[in-house]
Order: C-alpha cells, then sequence, then structure tokens
C-alpha cells in the first residue's frame, strides 16, 4: 500500500470519527435530557462512552499520517509530534474504555482526562506549527488551532478527514 492510500484511509478514519463525535453527543444530551445521566454523579449511558471510544479511537493513526506529512520540513518536530499525539489519542481511548466497562467513572478521572486533553492541544498546537512551516495544507495553521481549541474540534476532523480521504493532503513535497 502506498503512502498516499495510506492518507486517504486515515482520512476515512477521521471522518468515522467525526460522525462518532456527533452521535456520541447526540445521545449525551438525549441521555442527560431524559435524567438517565446527571452531571457531577456516578451515572454514565454505554452508549454515549462506546462513541466516545469509536471517536478517539478512529483518530489514532492521524498522528502517524501527519509524520509522514510533515517529516520533510521538521524531521525532529514532526516525530515528537507524532509521540505526543499517538501517547494523548491511545491514552483517551483507554481511558474511554475504562469507563463503558465501570472500571473508572468520569467523574473520578477528570485530572486524567485534562492531562490527556492538555497533551492533545499540545499535539494540535504543534501540528499547527508544522502546518505554517511547510504550507500543507492552505489555511492548516489556523484550523489546526481552531482543533485545539476544542470548541472547534468537529469543524476540525470533518475539514481534516475531507483533506485525506480525496487526497488533497499528501506527503508528496509541493
Amino acid at each position: 500500500m502506498n503512502t498516499s492510500s495510506s492518507l486517504r484511509w486515515v482520512g476515512w478514519a477521521v471522518l468515522a470519527s467525526a460522525v462518532s463525535m456527533i452521535l456520541s453527543i447526540t445521545f449525551n444530551i438525549i441521555a442527560v435530557s431524559n435524567g438517565s445521566i446527571t452531571p457531577g454523579t456516578r451515572t454514565h449511558s454505554v452508549l454515549v462512552e462506546a462513541f466516545d471510544v469509536l471517536t478517539t479511537g478512529f483518530l489514532i493513526p492521524l498522528p502517524f499520517a501527519f509524520y509522514l506529512i510533515y517529516r520533510a520540513y521538521a524531521a525532529r518536530l514532526s516525530l515528537i509530534s507524532t509521540l505526543l499525539g499517538a501517547i494523548a489519542l491511545i491514552g483517551l481511548t483507554i481511558l474511554h474504555i475504562l469507563f463503558v466497562f465501570e472500571v473508572m467513572w468520569f467523574i473520578d478521572s477528570l485530572a486524567y482526562y485534562a492531562y490527556g486533553g492538555i497533551v492533545f492541544s499540545l499535539w494540535l498546537i504543534i501540528t499547527a506549527y508544522l502546518a505554517y512551516k511547510s504550507h500543507k495544507p492552505a489555511r492548516g495553521t489556523l484550523l489546526n488551532l481552531l482543533g485545539a481549541s476544542m470548541v472547534g474540534f468537529p469543524v476540525w476532523t470533518f475539514w481534516l478527514g475531507y483533506l485525506l480521504a480525496s487526497g488533497k493532503l499528501t506527503a508528496e513535497p509541493d
């Protein structure tokens, strides 16, 4: 499998993550509104947590794809970025798996979740710098910073998934 084909598969995984995130948010709103989840307590929805596992799990290949894209522009920083992204996404996925099986409750693991979010945001900030340095993709710096803000994360996932799946973001030098 060549690099271009691999990046397209990663793009489809990122799009699947975006769809899973939308479903997670939707079912979370439904669960809170009907009273089956009460914020700040040890109540949860297995369905919401399962979609959260899929949301973070589908993103795990993304740091490696970014490494393929940006290694020609800043090899060491790209490697550090890959390690941070992989650690954050694997850690967050494991946390969500622990939530699904009720080994850990969200309210009890807020510190771990915050650490994972900080590392994830740091990864996106470094990736924004790499996008700035390489000019790949156009407006990549702005959109990676938007994703790091967590408010713009859904927009970022759809945008990035589209670029990768369509073949518009490649590892070939410009």
